[in-house]
């Protein structure tokens, strides 16, 4: 576009793109001119041309297929040829009729006129030579009529052939007239493309003539602006006016002298903006003042961080000895599983043989003695895990009485000789002449001297001394007892831990020495309840342990705690509601032993029909009963009227202060954990009768 034409930028890209658009329509308009002619022909192809050829292929496929069946039943005389012979007639005079039906031009219907003729005659042959062969006839006879068949079967084809040659001459043509219409079309294509790509190559360098100019001058300025030079930028303000006074439609031309007016608006808030520095310069210096504030407050934080830190390494202290402790009580736990399981085999095996044994006889004596030996060991460990239980939770009531602990240290070691005799160990005892009072409960002191000449002689292999030595500490009102091995010794790593319950120095699989690890936990937490410390030493493994009992001496001569009164026994009426029916049974045992009138229930509803029949004056439930638990048991017993007085015994496994809750809430009287011993029996039975409600 030449300058003087005052066109804008708009304009002179519609003026191009214009001419582009006619000519790519008129390349549209070729190429769909093109198609449509191709498309005809094709049509034209397929809906007459290829349905007529197809139709004359298909005839001449079933002229022949219906000579070779007429020929083989000729020769076969097999029905089923024939069968197949006017099915193949059938078809070929419907594919005639369908040829018949397509429409033709004048040269088509010249060639197809014999054709119907000709297929009757054959037809009529063909038919003639089935019938003879049907009849009956002679080989000579079915060699000439093979022969006439063939003749008129020829001179059909031939025909066919030639209605055949003309419609495949039609197809050639039509496909020829095709790619000569495609390759017209394509060359026109390729002629308008190269003409719209000329116009539009055009219309860019105009276009482009139009906008480079003016934006490398607006370029120019905008750099200078930027570098703070407004001198020559104003008169970019007046670009925009042509010389006839009018604005100019040139939208860069706007652009330029949008800019102009912009930059000198820039110029005067560029002054402003240098006064506006030198006031933040102020404040910035304010700022310093208080970021050096900020800095002293930041030691304080540091101060704070550090504390925190701290305390995340003590909580991260606590979180390992929270994963030891789960980790030694997962081993407890397989340990008690270990030690309860040991006792069932000799005791499954001695209840085998005593139910076969002779009464009173050597072999039921010795079942007798094992079983007794296996149940004290299973004792044992119960009261070792009811004792550290009770410890923990502060249940424990020391039932002291001034005594001899001198006496008391002879009993125990006495008590234990043959423990040592069995593991080929020497017990050596030495302890004063004269009394040394303790103010103590004497089966708890008896259970610690017990406990740590046990724990030697575990440890202490056979050959080896056990030193039992009590004395008076020197300077000191208190007495000192010191049990000293030659065993297995105990490792400096374990040494601070080991009054830690369920900790134990042997850990390999065979655990030949068995135990918990609770006794010395026991013997730490009985000693510091009689006001004394416990303390272990040892050199090392294989070198001997030591341990030392520091227990305070009497003062005063203190009172003797009173013995507890006697139980009164009576006759009652009990009801056990039991789904186990040998726990049932055993206790329903017992209790008739002791001289009561027992009845047994195996559920909680047949358990509240007996209750309203028997009227008992003491109930013992269970708390896991199937269907009915124990719980809804007793609340349904407490709203029955004539069992409103009767006792109301929990008898569960679950013994654990929120089970003893439960329990109360849901109206039982009593709690006893199982297996209830005699004792606890009889206190409970005494209670009948006294109004629970």
């Amino acid at each position: 576009m030449k300058r003087g034409v005052n066109l804008s930028i708009g304009q002179q890209m519609w003026v191009g793109f214009g001419t582009a658009g006619l000519s790519l329509a008129l390349v549209v308009a070729v190429v769909f001119s093109g198609l449509r002619t191709m498309g005809e022909l094709r049509q034209q192809q397929t809906a007459l041309i290829a349905p007529r050829s197809a139709a004359a292929n298909d005839l001449e496929t079933a002229i022949l297929y219906k000579s070779l069946t007429a020929e083989g039943y000729v020769a076969t005389h097999d029905d089923r040829d024939r069968l197949a012979y006017e099915r193949v007639s059938q078809q070929a005079s419907e594919v005639l009729l369908r040829l018949a039906g397509l429409a033709d031009d004048q040269e088509g219907r010249a060639l197809f006129a014999p054709l119907p003729e000709l297929a009757q005659d054959f037809d009529r042959v063909a038919d003639q030579i089935v019938a003879q062969a049907r009849a009956g006839m002679t080989g000579a006879e079915a060699q000439q009529a093979e022969v006439r068949l063939a003749r008129s079967r020829e001179t059909l084809l031939d025909s066919l052939r030639r209605y055949t040659d003309l419609q495949e001459g039609k197809v050639t043509r039509a496909r020829q007239a095709i790619a000569a219409e495609q390759t017209r079309t394509e060359k026109s294509l390729l002629a308008f493309s190269l003409l719209v790509l000329g116009l539009w190559g055009a219309t860019g360098i105009l276009a482009a003539r139009g906008v480079r100019a003016p934006v490398k001058r607006l370029a120019a300025a905008a750099r200078r602006v930027a570098a703070g030079d407004f001198s020559d930028v104003r008169s970019l303000g007046h670009r925009g006016d042509r010389r006839d006074g009018r604005e100019s439609r040139n939208e860069l031309d706007q652009l330029i002298a949008a800019f102009g007016s912009m930059a000198a608006a820039l110029q005067v808030q560029h002054e402003e903006l240098q006064a506006q520095n030198e006031e933040l310069q102020a404040q910035q210096a304010a700022l310093q003042a208080h970021q050096d504030e900020l800095s002293g407050q930041d030691g304080e934080l540091r101060c704070k961080s550090e504390e925190l830190e701290e305390q995340g390494r003590s909580l991260q202290r606590v979180q390992e000895e929270l994963c030891e402790a789960n980790r030694r009580k997962d081993e407890f736990l397989a340990t008690l599983s270990h030690e309860l399981r040991n006792p069932l085999a000799p005791l499954h095996s001695s209840l085998y043989l005593l139910r076969r044994a002779e009464p009173g006889s050597d072999q039921a004596n010795r079942m007798m003695a094992i079983m007794d030996r296996q149940l004290g060991h299973l004792t044992a460990l119960t009261n070792d895990l009811l004792d550290v239980t009770r410890i923990s939770r502060g249940k424990i009531t020391l039932q002291c009485s001034t005594l001899d602990l001198c006496a008391l240290v002879r009993s125990a070691a006495d008590d234990n000789r043959a423990l040592f005799a069995s593991h080929a160990l020497r017990l050596a005892l030495e302890v004063p002449t004269e009394p040394l009072s303790v103010y103590a409960d004497p089966a708890r002191l008896a259970q610690v001297i017990g406990n740590l000449v046990h724990n030697a002689a575990k440890f202490t292999p056979a050959d080896g001394e056990v030193a039992v030595t009590l004395a008076r500490s020197p300077g000191q009102e208190s007495a000192r007892l010191i049990v000293r091995d030659t065993g297995t010794g105990i490792a400096p790593e374990l040494l601070p831990q080991v009054f830690e319950p369920f900790l134990q120095g042997d850990q390999s699989l065979a655990r030949s020495q068995g135990g918990l690890g609770l006794g010395l936990a026991l013997v730490r937490a009985l000693v510091e309840m009689h006001g004394g410390n416990v303390e272990a030493a040892s050199d090392g493994p294989g070198r001997g342990s030591t341990f030392t009992v520091e227990l305070p001496l009497c003062k005063v001569e203190r009172e003797s705690t009173p013995p507890p009164t006697l139980l009164q026994r009576t006759r009652r009426r009990v009801l056990v509601i039991e789904d186990n029916l040998d726990a049932a049974n055993s206790l329903r045992g017992v209790l008739e032993m002791l001289g009561h009138w027992v009845e047994t229930a195996s559920d909680g509803h047949l358990g509240l029909s007996r209750a309203r029949e028997f009227r008992p004056e003491v109930v013992f439930c269970d708390i896991g009963l199937p269907e009915m638990d124990g719980y809804a048991v007793a609340r349904a017993l407490r709203q029955e009227v004539q069992l409103r007085n009767a006792l109301l015994v929990a008898m569960t496994g679950y013994a654990q202060p929120e089970d003893k809750r439960r329990a109360t809430e849901a109206g039982f009287h009593e709690h006893v954990a199982k297996p209830p011993s005699i004792e606890r029996l009889e206190e409970v039975l005494s209670r009948a009768g006294l109004s629970p409600s």
